[in-house]
């Protein structure tokens, strides 16, 4: 089973665990938020990530979520990409999570490219996608 790390802001990787087991029910083992605060020196944070992701890594790969690409999170993360063993995917919503947790399964590149598609469907504008309220 491919694990699953979120390498967020603060608490947001746990908010969103918490939103996936609302949604789930218990969500299984090889998921786990990992916490990103400014006081965290980026060598700390990369040895701390670097063991976490051997820990969750039984051979399928890992997929890294961070929230915003190019900052302290994603650039920590960013160091242990492997390309088809360790993938990052940047933007981490409950959509994109939820499309992860469901395809698990699947090779770590095509895992990457689900949570990238439910990441970027689960964003929409209500107005475009004909659900605008016509009364006012």
């Amino acid at each position: 089973m491919i694990g699953i790390v979120l390498v967020t802001h603060g608490r947001i990787g746990n908010e969103l665990i918490s939103a996936a087991e609302h949604t789930f029910g218990r969500v299984s083992i090889k998921l786990e938020a990992f916490s990103v605060t400014a006081t965290d020196s980026a060598d700390t944070l990369e040895a701390s990530l670097r063991e976490r992701v051997r820990a969750l890594d039984e051979g399928d790969g890992v997929l890294l979520l961070t929230d915003i690409y190019g900052a302290t999170p994603a650039n920590v993360a960013a160091r242990m990409v492997i390309p088809g063993k360790v993938e990052l995917v940047g933007g981490v919503n409950l959509p994109m999570l939820l499309r992860a947790l469901n395809y698990r399964s699947l090779s770590i590149e095509d895992l990457a490219n689900k949570a990238l598609s439910g990441g970027l469907s689960g964003i929409v504008c209500a107005s475009k996608e004909g659900n605008k309220e016509t009364s006012r």
